[in-house]
């Protein structure tokens, strides 16, 4: 399918039903995603730093410890100065909730879980399917830490979503609504969400890397910075088309 006409910077990502990677109490769990539009690229240094020149309760020395452990921001080396030579690669050291504020100010939001695996299911240009799996698990087998690279310089996906794998990790909305089961972290669903025997329910048993995905997705809190987590933003498609 064709890509339509996209907001400046984003793509347009059709709806569709795809399954998650782990059974409900007796079959797999299926989930809807409407069309919605996509960045097609990661948040870059240089971005966040100008919201933050407008948003200045968002800056290192002045966020609230609830919103952002003491790592946030930790690559920069002060309020206003990101990394050397790294303006234009993604931001990092960022909280959920900073990313969250970013989104919104930007009159968009964080991409749903299921948004972000749906767009991430298509393959990029050129790779086919068992290709593409050895890329992402050979990226994840590398150290973590700062990412020099560039944003938009890796694989782009059919959709011109470029750099879902291969530069950082990125925030969902509901980046902990979802167990092994398909339940929450919220006290929803049964002890086998979270121990050993939540893997009885995998459908994908060789799809590690997905499950390395979701796992760690489900380490995490809303205040935690990682050196190697940034995010982009999505947009609801409204009923024109935009």
């Amino acid at each position: 399918m064709a890509a339509l006409a996209a907001p400046q910077g984003m793509a347009f990502m059709p709806g569709g039903e795809f399954a998650l990677p782990f059974r409900g109490d007796t079959a797999e769990v299926r989930m809807r995603v409407a069309p919605f539009y996509l960045d097609t690229r990661a948040v870059t240094q240089a971005e966040y730093g100008s919201f933050l020149r407008t948003h200045p309760g968002y800056r290192r020395s002045r966020i609230k410890r609830l919103f952002a452990d003491k790592a946030y921001l930790g690559n920069w080396k002060d309020d206003a100065t990101p990394p050397v030579r790294a303006l234009n690669s993604p931001v990092t050291h960022v909280s959920w909730y900073a990313a969250k504020a970013y989104c919104s100010e930007a009159g968009k939001r964080l991409p749903t879980t299921a948004e972000w695996e749906w767009a991430a299911q298509t393959l990029p240009k050129g790779m086919d399917s068992a290709g593409f799996k050895d890329s992402i698990l050979s990226w994840y087998a590398r150290p973590t830490g700062d990412v020099p690279g560039g944003t938009g310089s890796g694989s782009e996906n059919g959709y011109g979503i470029r750099d879902l794998f291969g530069l950082v990790w990125e925030w969902t909305s509901d980046f902990d609504a979802f167990g092994f089961t398909g339940f929450n972290q919220r006290g929803v669903g049964d002890s086998g969400a979270f121990c050993g025997s939540g893997s009885t329910r995998a459908t994908k048993d060789a799809d590690y890397a997905t499950y390395m995905r979701w796992a760690f997705r489900l380490s995490l809190r809303p205040d935690y910075t990682v050196s190697s987590l940034g995010f982009r933003c999505a947009r609801h498609r409204d009923e024109k088309g935009f």
